[in-house]
């Protein structure tokens, strides 16, 4: 029915044209319980009317009365005039049926400003009017959603014909505040796990769609990990149908966190510096040498006693983040590529040779050393192909290390003679191109020979012969002793021990010799040294330093 006439008429059956009438205003197919129906005796003048509608009601009123029938049944109308005018009473029969219409909440709970979803079922016409309650009045179909700005109780009215309908079906709905919240973590970091929960809804189920598309159910979301960052859209509803859905949107951060070391290459005993960048913290560090460290800071030290390849992992939240952070770390005694670049042994006073009394202080000695790249240097005093100590040196980076005095081996002078000191290395190895240097010095009983001419690092004229010239400082005489001669164009430091060896000759036992200059070129240095020897040339007896001249060019 969309624009239908609202006035039917029930015709009293009478011989006359112009007999009283009741009519009523609605159909007889629509007179349904708690109706207001509208009942009216026509062709009648009486004012005064007595009437009887079946259901236990009377009333005394004019040609027009309203009554409400509160249950279904069939009823029997009856009017009498009071004033006589008419004789008898005017009857009618009606059935009031069962009232069917009804108004259907999706929903048990409404909150301010989330869209409550309304329906109707069975009533009569496509058109209807809705009274939400709030002052809100539409016309409308059978369903409809709605928007409460504020809590309360409201009425919900709809009526059949678009209002003109004879009954209001109605429905109290309650508003009330939204406590519902979605707890969530201050800080979602992408692929680690965090719990969710939904607070304050009791009594539904609740399903949970993430925009990604994840899904879950439940109040309480143990573990749930978002492996992409950006903005999360989660709807939570409930398939009972006692609240609304919920929507919320929150940020998912991408992961940012690393793991830092300050050296990929370590030495034994050598602080290590970790940092667990952009971590939350507190850390649980575990270092792969059974070290492990629970609520650890962002920073942390660690030193390795032993060489070896180690992984070390770092995870935050103090080990219950399920994501591990690594790194490897190498210790040993020499970083990769580790090279000496200098290394000097001479004594204090910048001599390779010395000749030392038996009687007096070991000779002082000096060792420089510097390296590209890192390293613990491990090595041996050796004296006579004898190890007579132990050393290890920390070498950084393009530092020089400077060893003397208490940090080196003083050197033994038990047995008279020459003796050769150097060092070993037990970590490194020296290309074959390079040697490690060798200190000589000569223990005596008798006092060294002294050079008198050339003065040492004296520059001379003579091209053809020059005289050498040197005395025994000391009083001790022996028999048959003699001088021999060493003359090197190298320094004596420079050269092999049998090198050496072949390059003395016996020079007789006087106190000078004349040496030949002329197979040296102009301008070359000239070194040279004296021993005296016993008999047979079997015993040194003692010798001089080294010294040197210059041939002008």
């Amino acid at each position: 029915f969309s624009m239908v006439s609202l006035i039917f008429m029930v015709l009293i059956p009478s011989l006359q044209a112009k007999d009283p009438e009741i009519t009523i205003s609605v159909a007889p197919q629509y007179l349904f319980e708690g109706s207001k129906i509208m009942f009216e005796v026509k062709y009648i003048d009486s004012k005064r009317l007595r009437w009887e509608f079946g259901d236990g009601s009377v009333a005394i009123g004019g040609p027009k009365h309203n009554h409400i029938y509160k249950e279904r049944g069939v009823y029997k109308v009856k009017v009498f005039d009071l004033e006589g005018n008419f004789q008898g009473p005017i009857e009618t029969r009606l059935t009031i049926l069962k009232e069917g219409r009804e108004i259907i909440l999706e929903n048990q709970v409404f909150f301010p400003g989330i869209p409550v979803k309304v329906r109707t079922r069975k009533f009569i016409t496509p058109s209807l009017e809705w009274d939400l309650g709030d002052g809100t009045i539409k016309i409308g179909g059978h369903s409809i959603n709605h928007t409460y700005k504020t809590s309360g109780t409201f009425t919900i009215k709809v009526t059949d014909y678009a209002g003109k309908g004879p009954k209001k079906i109605t429905k109290p709905i309650t508003i009330t505040p939204d406590n519902r919240s979605i707890v969530l973590p201050k800080e979602i970091i992408a692929g680690e796990p965090v719990d969710i929960q939904l607070k304050n809804a009791v009594g539904g189920n609740f399903t949970w769609e993430f925009s990604p598309g994840q899904r879950a159910s439940g109040l309480f979301i143990k573990q749930m990990a978002f492996q992409r960052p950006g903005n999360v859209k989660v709807t939570i509803k409930d398939t009972t149908g006692k609240y609304p859905p919920l929507t919320q949107n929150f940020m998912v951060k991408p992961d940012n966190r690393k793991l830092n070391t300050s050296l990929t290459f370590a030495l034994p005993e050598e602080s290590v510096r970790f940092e667990a960048l952009q971590f939350r913290g507190p850390v649980k560090w575990d270092f792969g040498d059974g070290t492990v460290r629970t609520s650890g800071s962002k920073t942390e030290t660690h030193q390795y006693k032993e060489n070896g390849r180690y992984t070390i992992t770092a995870r935050d939240f103090n080990g219950n983040s399920p994501k591990v952070f690594s790194q490897t770390i190498t210790v040993n005694e020499l970083t990769p590529g580790f090279q000496i670049n200098l290394l000097e042994i001479a004594f204090t006073n910048g001599k390779y040779y010395q000749v030392v009394s038996k009687k007096s202080p070991p000779p002082l000695y000096y060792v420089k050393m510097k390296a590209v790249g890192r390293g613990i240097l491990k090595g041996k005093w050796i004296v006579d192909e004898q190890v007579i100590g132990l050393f290890e040196v920390f070498l950084h980076q393009n530092k020089i290390v400077d060893l003397r005095g208490n940090q080196v081996v003083s050197l033994p002078l038990i047995d008279p003679g020459i003796h050769h000191f150097t060092i070993e290395f037990t970590n490194y190895a020296f290309p074959r191109t390079s040697r490690i240097p060798i200190l000589r010095y000569f223990v005596t009983e008798t006092g060294a020979i002294e050079i008198l001419s050339p003065e040492p690092g004296a520059k001379v004229t003579e091209t053809k012969s020059l005289l050498l010239q040197w005395k025994w400082a000391s009083k001790f005489k022996k028999k048959g002793y003699g001088y021999q001669l060493l003359v090197s164009e190298i320094p004596v430091q420079f050269l092999t021990e049998d090198q050496i060896i072949a390059a003395w000759k016996a020079v007789g036992n006087k106190n000078q010799y004349r040496l030949d200059v002329s197979t040296f070129k102009p301008g070359t240095w000239v070194y040279w040294q004296v021993r005296a020897v016993g008999p047979d040339d079997e015993e040194v007896l003692t010798t001089s330093e080294i010294s040197s001249f210059k041939l002008s060019k």
